[in-house]
């Protein structure tokens, strides 16, 4: 039996119904699918229900996966759904991005601990608000592009939508972005 390698660049590991047990599976992913509940959800012991919740649906469903399927994204997406049935469904994407927005903010101080306070948290801020202004669909998939690294193919399988439309979103999303950053770049120069 092999063991699935998560990879945080290209598709991920594969889905091998005769080659890969599923407590390798919850072995090789639940580090990283626990820092997305966490980021979603915003404690501890909701991300771990989430992520408990996600293993054994997954496990549920493993005989339906196809073989060659993406387990990274399907166990993205399946965390991903899991966390927004825990949430209020009114408040569910806004909630869960900003969660994940202010953990990202928390992880980033702590690498830059010995730089000067507050050098880039107001930069830091500024974007985050840029990005959180956008609309929800362009929001989602560039938080879920650049502060998780998914692939396009993981965006989209996450968000139920084509890898076209995904790239599509990120890119669009991006542009939206740019007149909002120039006003702040204006801001910095002067």
């Amino acid at each position: 039996m092999t063991r699935p390698e998560p990879s945080r660049s290209g598709d991920g590991p594969r889905w091998d119904p005769g080659q890969t047990r599923f407590d390798d599976v919850v072995h090789a992913f639940q580090n990283e699918l626990y820092a997305m509940a966490i980021r979603l959800l915003g404690e501890r012991t909701r991300a771990e229900d989430a992520l408990q919740d996600t293993f054994l649906k997954a496990y549920r469903a493993i005989e339906r996966l196809k073989p060659g399927s993406n387990l990274r994204a399907w166990l993205y997406r399946i965390l991903v759904n899991t966390a927004y049935d825990q949430l209020d469904r009114r408040k569910t994407r806004t909630r869960a991005f900003e969660t994940m927005r202010e953990q990202a903010e928390r992880d980033e101080l702590e690498r830059r601990k010995g730089a000067p306070p507050g050098a880039d948290r107001e930069l830091q801020q500024h974007v985050e608000e840029a990005i959180g202004s956008l609309p929800e669909k362009y929001r989602d998939a560039l938080r879920l592009r650049s502060l998780q690294g998914l692939p396009y193919s993981g965006v989209a399988e996450v968000l139920g939508i084509p890898e076209t439309t995904a790239r599509s979103l990120v890119h669009r999303g991006k542009r939206l972005l740019v007149p909002k950053l120039q006003h702040l770049m204006g801001e910095l120069e002067s």
